[in-house]
């Protein structure tokens, strides 16, 4: 992996401009693929862009997304149908599910802070379920353990407030994955080639993919023999096979078939 540094946000256009000439898309019409670290980076890096190509110019065919989006797009074309279970954990989504548990969650503070006199009733009300779907949408990408852990009725966190009882009971009525779970589901999986197929599909480096791999949370460690077979079958794994194999992953039935397959890529990793 290759880490670009600088003290201005604008040296680091140049880098860029020349990784995305040296990369282009295997498709003439296929877009370029960005991830922004948050949406001022998003709008900012879209205009430079434009700029560089003078006053007039324009910037097209490029994706800049945000982690989420990407993490999103990914899970969706790994699993399928199944990826549709992150929409009930949208922010716009989750709040009016809050809005409507509050009164069940049975707490004190929240009866309280709903009964204050300074504005209305309901208007403190939404205002609360929208700043605590803010809450529980940002540790779904930072916290995504903490969830895990109160969607089980443990609150290791220790800190005696209402989010992990609330957090259990809105978990249990969605009845679905969210993206911390997508997530663990495909770096856990006894299947390492289900990381082995998008990274050659995105162009990753080796070493990108070994510090991805190394990086995998228990319980399915990765040693070095193992590493160095995965390194052998990563060249061998040619661009078109991983698009393929990703495309296909939306078929009905697809799932199964990707755990049937019988390349070396797909047989690495198989583990009882």
């Amino acid at each position: 992996m290759i880490i670009y540094r600088a003290s201005r946000l604008e040296a680091l256009l140049d880098p860029l401009q020349t990784l995305l000439q040296a990369a282009p898309p295997q498709h003439l019409l296929a877009p370029h693929s960005v991830i922004a670290a948050h949406p001022g980076m998003q709008r900012w890096l879209s205009r430079e862009l434009a700029l560089q190509r003078g006053p007039r110019g324009i910037v097209a065919n490029l994706r800049i997304e945000l982690p989420s989006e990407w993490l999103d797009r990914l899970a969706l074309e790994l699993l399928g149908e199944e990826a549709v279970a992150l929409r009930p954990y949208r922010r716009d989504v989750l709040r009016w599910r809050i809005h409507e548990c509050l009164d069940a969650l049975g707490d004190a503070r929240v009866a309280a802070y709903l009964d204050d006199s300074g504005g209305s009733h309901a208007q403190r009300r939404f205002q609360l379920a929208e700043r605590l779907a803010r809450i529980y949408t940002r540790y779904l990408v930072y916290r995504p353990d903490w969830l895990r852990d109160w969607a089980a009725g443990r609150d290791v966190t220790r800190s005696g407030t209402f989010l992990a009882p609330l957090w259990k009971m809105l978990h249990r009525q969605i009845g679905l994955p969210h993206r911390g779970e997508m997530i663990a589901r495909l770096l856990e999986g006894a299947r390492s080639d289900l990381i082995l197929i998008p990274c050659r599909s995105g162009r990753l480096n080796w070493p990108t993919v070994e510090a991805i791999l190394r990086g995998r949370p228990a319980p399915f460690p990765v040693d070095e023999q193992t590493l160095e077979v995965a390194q052998r079958d990563y060249r061998k794994l040619s661009m078109e096979t991983a698009q393929r194999t990703i495309r296909s992953s939306n078929r009905p039935q697809s799932s199964n078939a990707l755990l049937k397959m019988k390349s070396p890529v797909t047989s690495v990793f198989a583990r009882p």
